[in-house]
Protein backbone atom coordinates (compact mmCIF):
# COMPACT_ATOMS: atom_id res chain seq x y z
CA UNK A 1 0.00 0.00 0.00
CA UNK A 2 1.16 3.63 -0.45
CA UNK A 3 -0.62 6.86 0.24
CA UNK A 4 -3.75 7.88 -1.58
CA UNK A 5 -5.12 4.34 -2.30
CA UNK A 6 -7.92 2.27 -1.68
CA UNK A 7 -7.76 -1.50 -0.27
CA UNK A 8 -11.21 -3.24 -0.95
CA UNK A 9 -10.99 -6.38 1.78
CA UNK A 10 -14.20 -8.59 1.27
CA UNK A 11 -15.94 -8.76 4.27
CA UNK A 12 -15.30 -12.28 5.30
CA UNK A 13 -11.89 -11.81 4.69
CA UNK A 14 -9.63 -12.02 8.10
CA UNK A 15 -7.32 -9.09 8.46
CA UNK A 16 -4.61 -7.18 10.19
CA UNK A 17 -2.84 -3.80 9.47
CA UNK A 18 -0.35 -2.08 11.22
CA UNK A 19 2.69 0.61 10.39
CA UNK A 20 6.08 0.93 11.28
CA UNK A 21 7.47 3.02 14.51
CA UNK A 22 9.21 5.17 12.11
CA UNK A 23 7.02 5.60 9.50
CA UNK A 24 3.67 6.09 10.80
CA UNK A 25 0.66 6.09 8.93
CA UNK A 26 -2.76 7.30 8.98
CA UNK A 27 -5.83 4.88 7.68
CA UNK A 28 -8.95 5.81 6.91
CA UNK A 29 -11.62 2.52 6.71
CA UNK A 30 -15.11 2.15 6.45
CA UNK A 31 -17.57 -0.97 6.35
CA UNK A 32 -20.11 -0.95 3.82
CA UNK A 33 -22.87 -3.75 3.31
CA UNK A 34 -26.69 -3.28 1.25
CA UNK A 35 -27.67 -4.89 -2.17
CA UNK A 36 -25.58 -1.81 -3.65
CA UNK A 37 -21.92 -2.35 -2.56
CA UNK A 38 -21.91 -5.54 -5.14
CA UNK A 39 -22.35 -3.25 -7.90
CA UNK A 40 -20.47 -0.80 -6.56
CA UNK A 41 -16.97 -2.87 -6.03
CA UNK A 42 -18.11 -4.44 -10.19
CA UNK A 43 -17.54 -0.72 -11.13
CA UNK A 44 -14.76 -0.01 -9.13
CA UNK A 45 -13.40 -2.80 -11.01
CA UNK A 46 -11.08 -4.77 -7.75
CA UNK A 47 -11.00 -8.48 -7.30
CA UNK A 48 -9.54 -10.64 -4.86
CA UNK A 49 -6.35 -10.60 -6.91
CA UNK A 50 -6.24 -6.47 -7.87
CA UNK A 51 -7.77 -5.30 -4.08
CA UNK A 52 -6.24 -2.26 -4.90
CA UNK A 53 -7.28 1.51 -6.33
CA UNK A 54 -5.07 4.80 -6.92
CA UNK A 55 -7.20 7.87 -5.91
CA UNK A 56 -5.29 10.94 -6.28
CA UNK A 57 -4.69 12.94 -3.25
CA UNK A 58 -7.74 14.85 -3.38
CA UNK A 59 -8.47 16.53 -0.67
CA UNK A 60 -12.61 16.17 -0.58
CA UNK A 61 -12.46 12.16 -0.23
CA UNK A 62 -11.21 13.10 2.87
CA UNK A 63 -13.57 15.39 3.92
CA UNK A 64 -16.29 13.17 3.16
CA UNK A 65 -14.66 10.91 5.25
CA UNK A 66 -14.73 13.17 8.30
CA UNK A 67 -18.43 14.30 7.22
CA UNK A 68 -19.30 10.26 8.08
CA UNK A 69 -17.31 10.35 11.00
CA UNK A 70 -18.80 13.71 12.54
CA UNK A 71 -22.54 12.76 11.63
CA UNK A 72 -22.20 9.19 13.74
CA UNK A 73 -20.19 11.18 16.62
CA UNK A 74 -22.96 13.22 16.80
CA UNK A 75 -25.16 10.31 17.97
CA UNK A 76 -26.91 7.46 16.63
CA UNK A 77 -30.85 8.62 16.32
CA UNK A 78 -32.38 7.58 12.78
CA UNK A 79 -31.28 11.29 11.72
CA UNK A 80 -27.94 10.94 12.12
CA UNK A 81 -27.61 7.36 10.76
CA UNK A 82 -29.40 8.38 7.60
CA UNK A 83 -27.12 11.62 7.41
CA UNK A 84 -24.14 9.27 7.77
CA UNK A 85 -25.33 6.63 5.55
CA UNK A 86 -25.87 9.69 2.69
CA UNK A 87 -22.43 10.88 2.85
CA UNK A 88 -21.14 8.00 2.88
CA UNK A 89 -23.12 7.02 -0.32
CA UNK A 90 -21.63 10.47 -1.49
CA UNK A 91 -17.94 9.60 -0.48
CA UNK A 92 -18.08 5.86 -2.20
CA UNK A 93 -19.26 8.10 -5.70
CA UNK A 94 -16.58 10.66 -5.51
CA UNK A 95 -14.16 7.41 -5.55
CA UNK A 96 -15.78 5.85 -7.85
CA UNK A 97 -15.28 9.21 -9.99
CA UNK A 98 -11.87 9.62 -9.31
CA UNK A 99 -11.33 6.00 -10.06
CA UNK A 100 -12.58 6.39 -13.51
CA UNK A 101 -11.10 9.93 -13.73
CA UNK A 102 -7.43 9.38 -12.18
CA UNK A 103 -6.85 6.65 -15.18
CA UNK A 104 -3.49 5.29 -15.20
CA UNK A 105 -2.12 7.49 -12.37
CA UNK A 106 -3.47 10.55 -14.13
CA UNK A 107 -3.95 13.00 -11.20
CA UNK A 108 -4.30 15.94 -13.94
CA UNK A 109 -7.12 14.26 -16.32
CA UNK A 110 -10.35 16.44 -14.59
CA UNK A 111 -8.21 19.94 -14.93
CA UNK A 112 -7.31 18.68 -18.92
CA UNK A 113 -10.29 17.71 -20.37
CA UNK A 114 -11.53 21.20 -18.18
CA UNK A 115 -9.42 22.49 -20.41
CA UNK A 116 -10.49 21.30 -24.09
CA UNK A 117 -13.91 22.20 -23.08
CA UNK A 118 -13.37 25.66 -22.33
CA UNK A 119 -11.51 26.09 -25.24
CA UNK A 120 -14.49 24.55 -27.14
CA UNK A 121 -16.40 26.79 -25.54
CA UNK A 122 -14.25 30.05 -26.86
CA UNK A 123 -14.16 28.41 -30.38
CA UNK A 124 -17.85 27.34 -30.96
CA UNK A 125 -18.10 29.35 -34.68
CA UNK A 126 -14.76 27.49 -35.91
CA UNK A 127 -14.54 24.03 -36.86
CA UNK A 128 -13.06 21.94 -34.25
CA UNK A 129 -11.68 18.29 -34.45
CA UNK A 130 -10.16 15.99 -32.35
CA UNK A 131 -7.04 16.21 -33.45
CA UNK A 132 -6.34 19.95 -32.59
CA UNK A 133 -8.32 19.71 -28.77
CA UNK A 134 -6.05 16.53 -27.81
CA UNK A 135 -2.91 18.47 -28.97
CA UNK A 136 -3.84 21.22 -26.89
CA UNK A 137 -4.11 19.06 -23.30
CA UNK A 138 -0.66 17.30 -24.67
CA UNK A 139 -2.31 13.74 -25.26
CA UNK A 140 -3.13 11.46 -28.47
CA UNK A 141 -6.08 11.48 -29.93
CA UNK A 142 -7.19 7.95 -28.97
CA UNK A 143 -6.05 8.79 -25.11
CA UNK A 144 -8.09 12.22 -25.15
CA UNK A 145 -10.68 10.45 -26.46
CA UNK A 146 -11.18 7.65 -23.93
CA UNK A 147 -10.43 10.29 -21.47
CA UNK A 148 -12.48 12.80 -22.39
CA UNK A 149 -15.26 10.32 -22.33
CA UNK A 150 -14.64 8.82 -18.34
CA UNK A 151 -15.36 12.38 -17.46
CA UNK A 152 -17.88 13.47 -19.15
CA UNK A 153 -19.62 10.39 -20.53
CA UNK A 154 -19.89 11.31 -24.38
CA UNK A 155 -17.04 11.41 -27.14
CA UNK A 156 -15.88 15.24 -27.56
CA UNK A 157 -17.70 15.50 -30.68
CA UNK A 158 -20.74 14.31 -29.47
CA UNK A 159 -20.93 16.72 -26.28
CA UNK A 160 -20.04 19.86 -28.84
CA UNK A 161 -23.77 20.18 -29.49
CA UNK A 162 -24.72 20.08 -25.88
CA UNK A 163 -22.02 23.15 -25.18
CA UNK A 164 -23.41 24.83 -28.38
CA UNK A 165 -27.26 24.58 -27.90
CA UNK A 166 -26.82 27.44 -25.21
CA UNK A 167 -23.33 28.64 -25.99
CA UNK A 168 -24.38 29.20 -30.20
CA UNK A 169 -27.18 31.46 -29.13
CA UNK A 170 -27.21 35.00 -29.68
CA UNK A 171 -27.00 37.43 -26.01
CA UNK A 172 -30.92 38.16 -26.29
CA UNK A 173 -31.97 34.29 -27.52
CA UNK A 174 -29.94 33.97 -23.58
CA UNK A 175 -31.59 36.62 -21.62
CA UNK A 176 -34.81 35.26 -23.09
CA UNK A 177 -33.61 31.26 -22.34
CA UNK A 178 -33.08 32.93 -18.91
CA UNK A 179 -36.00 34.52 -18.37
CA UNK A 180 -38.13 31.72 -19.36
CA UNK A 181 -36.06 29.34 -16.78
CA UNK A 182 -36.35 32.41 -13.71
CA UNK A 183 -40.31 32.07 -14.60
CA UNK A 184 -40.27 28.16 -14.61
CA UNK A 185 -38.44 28.54 -11.55
CA UNK A 186 -41.04 31.33 -10.03
CA UNK A 187 -43.92 29.11 -10.92
CA UNK A 188 -42.32 25.67 -10.14
CA UNK A 189 -42.19 27.67 -6.05
CA UNK A 190 -45.65 29.13 -6.36
CA UNK A 191 -46.67 25.82 -7.32
CA UNK A 192 -44.70 23.97 -4.55
CA UNK A 193 -45.89 26.55 -1.51
CA UNK A 194 -49.21 26.00 -2.90
CA UNK A 195 -49.30 22.52 -1.33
Amino acid sequence: MASNQLLVIPASAPHVYGAAKKTPWTIHWFHAVGSNVPFYLERLGVTEAKPVVPLGGDVQLFSLFEDVLEGLEHGFTLTHLIYAAHSLTHLMGLILRHKEEFWHGETDVRERIAKSIEFMKGHLQEPLNIATLASLVRLSRSHYTTLFRRVTGYAPLSYLPLICNYGCMSQYSQRIMNCRLVMYWRKSVTVLSND
